[in-house]
């Protein structure tokens, strides 16, 4: 099942950060051309993935303002390189975004035609304002399938969404002025009879006005396992 699966390795915030009240104010590049990176390490600084996103377009239709970037990844361990587009759109004070977009299409594809796939999902979701103490709506993606008569199950469920603290944050990109927000994600890999597995981590996101996610963290038992930085940004 993670072989059908694009690592989330932005943490689903790269493309995702909140638009502002009426699309005006924003948490996300919003001029088309701006080129921006992240790169994902693990505990020990050892480089495991990198990602450039580029803003294609900025598009506002009966209110509704959407910005779809096309992103380029490349796995570092197994040398794969993949490209796709991922899209938010902002309607009123809320910005929704579909986590099954981090699919690698072509992989998409192939699982519902060869393992007569289905997705259920709720979308990511941020509110215009961000505060101290503000809690946000949970999130979640399941993916069912099967294999030669073997059921696939994989699930994501984010959940306990705050907003915990404002920091400076330095990156290799600049220094930034951010909203921290923590959050707990429980994940489910089952591969029918031959079993599954199940893993809850907590993490942190630091997200800045009109760049977006300036770095996460991701932790298991309260140990940090791997962490995302933006590694370069230009207008």
């Amino acid at each position: 099942m993670k072989s059908i699966l694009i690592p989330i390795i932005v943490g689903l915030f790269s493309c995702c950060v909140s638009l502002g009240q009426n699309c005006t104010a924003i948490f996300f590049p919003s001029e088309r051309g701006t080129k921006f990176q992240h790169s994902s390490y693990k505990a020990d600084n050892t480089l495991e993935s990198i990602v450039d996103l580029t803003v294609l377009s900025v598009n506002t239709i009966g209110g509704k303002k959407t910005i779809q970037c096309g992103l380029r990844g490349h796995i570092i361990g197994n040398n794969e390189t993949y490209n796709t587009t991922v899209e938010t759109v902002c309607d009123g004070d809320v910005t929704f975004t579909d986590p099954s977009q981090w699919i690698d299409p072509a992989l998409l594809q192939q699982f519902y035609k060869e393992y007569n796939g289905r997705i259920i999902k709720k979308s990511i979701e941020i509110p215009y304002n961000l505060s101290v103490g503000d809690e946000l709506p949970d999130y979640f993606l399941e993916v069912f399938g099967n294999v030669k008569g073997i059921e696939l199950h994989f699930s994501s469920q984010t959940y306990g969404r705050s907003v915990i603290d404002e920091e400076q944050l330095e990156t290799p990109a600049g220094t930034f002025n951010c909203y921290v927000l923590e959050f707990t994600t429980h994940t489910i890999v089952d591969v029918g009879a031959f079993g599954g597995t199940a893993e809850t981590t907590t993490g942190k996101h630091w997200v800045a006005k009109g760049i977006g996610t300036v770095r996460s963290e991701e932790y298991r038992d309260g140990v940090l396992h791997h962490y995302t930085e933006l590694t370069g940004f230009m207008r």
